[in-house]
């Protein structure tokens, strides 16, 4: 996946520099040092281990109620601790730690590489199906490859960025077009609420991809919006030669101001998936579909499942399935309230997947 747009020179400019001294500034702030962290978690982790700073403090995000989040990484594991996440304190700072053994660390990067490497939709899907088994969860991946030592005060795994920039950002786009696909079905079944929530979150996500295609790549939600608008202000990010950052912020204020006009995000949804495709190069129309599963059918026959399923697959098993079993993306806006309806149903119970066209995988 070649996006053009990483890296951001304005972001990435002595980046290791800034975020050690983040981390640094925030330390001095909670009354403790990187040398501190380092000699607690080892402890724990072994005398060998190299400790990461991570999370909140690498990204300027934290504040005074933060939690320190360590990452070890160890040639062996002796104790027995790696993946075992530990509650330690310094003084009165609460440190989360973790550890991870190095030979699984050079395979989660030779994977990640060789993703960032596929088509977008490819790359995105690839990444997703590989979590469940994951020896190294999607989070703390990208917290090692942004985390700052806290002996030499270096970024060691910041060489991997460039891929899971890459990647990230591909996840991202796929989770926004999801999302803004549901909202559009929200509009059309009547579900005003849901389909407000739905756009939200689909601009949120997309912010989220265009930070990640820039270098930023944070893994928490929670700050895909400080992280926007920082990077506005801060590093270039939205650019005038940069439509869709522009379009993203503008939009973001209509959809905030829109919750019971269903026809305007219904067309902001829409605006999203074209305006996405021309900044990342992809017709991402043609990406995914919506694909009923073939066991839809089956639990609906008397003692099926109905008795031990949730409510809102209940609800799906109620409905007749819908006369085609797959539904394009560009056909989405077509939908009439009862179509709309199902769709919602199904793809909110799992009976049906947004999947990669031709690929068999779903999420």
């Amino acid at each position: 996946m070649e996006f053009g747009k990483f890296p951001a020179s304005g972001f990435l400019s002595n980046l290791v520099e800034t975020r050690r001294f983040s981390c640094d500034s925030f330390l001095k702030g909670r009354d403790t040092d990187r040398a501190r962290l380092a000699e607690t978690a080892r402890k724990s982790f072994g005398q060998e281990a190299r400790v990461l700073i991570t999370s909140s403090p690498v990204h300027r995000l934290a504040n005074s109620t933060s939690d320190i989040d360590l990452i070890c990484v160890a040639e062996s594991d002796e104790l027995g601790l790696a993946q075992a996440a530990q509650q330690m304190y310094d003084g009165t700072n609460h440190l989360e730690s973790i550890g991870f053994l190095d030979e699984d660390l050079s395979e989660a990067f030779t994977e990640l590489a060789q993703w960032s490497r596929l088509s977008l939709g490819e790359g995105a899907e690839r990444f997703l199906n590989s979590q469940s088994n994951a020896t190294i969860r999607s989070k703390y991946l990208e917290r090692i490859i942004n985390g700052i030592d806290a002996e030499s005060g270096t970024s060691p795994y910041i060489e991997h960025l460039l891929h899971l920039s890459v990647v990230w950002a591909a996840v991202g786009v796929r989770r926004a077009v999801k999302l803004a696909t549901m909202s559009q079905m929200a509009v059309y079944a009547g579900w005003s609420r849901a389909a407000h929530a739905l756009a939200v979150e689909a601009l949120l996500q997309s912010m989220d991809a265009t930070l990640s295609a820039h270098g930023w790549v944070c893994s928490n939600s929670k700050w895909f919006l400080p992280r926007w608008r920082r990077a506005l202000a801060e590093f270039g990010v939205g650019a005038t030669s940069e439509e869709w950052p522009s379009w993203i912020d503008a939009s973001w204020d209509k959809v905030r101001a829109a919750e019971q006009n269903g026809h305007l995000l219904a067309a902001i949804m829409s605006e999203l998936i074209e305006n996405a495709s021309s900044f990342f190069g992809v017709e991402l129309f043609a990406q995914w579909t919506w694909q009923v599963d073939d066991n839809v059918v089956g639990v609906r026959e008397p003692g099926g499942l109905e008795g031990s399923i949730n409510t809102e697959r209940k609800r799906a098993i109620d409905l007749a399935p819908p006369k085609l079993s797959k539904l394009d993306l560009s056909e989405v806006s077509s939908l009439v309230t009862d179509q709309a309806v199902r769709w919602l149903h199904l793809g909110r119970s799992g009976f049906a997947s947004f999947r990669l066209v031709g690929s068999g995988e779903a999420q």
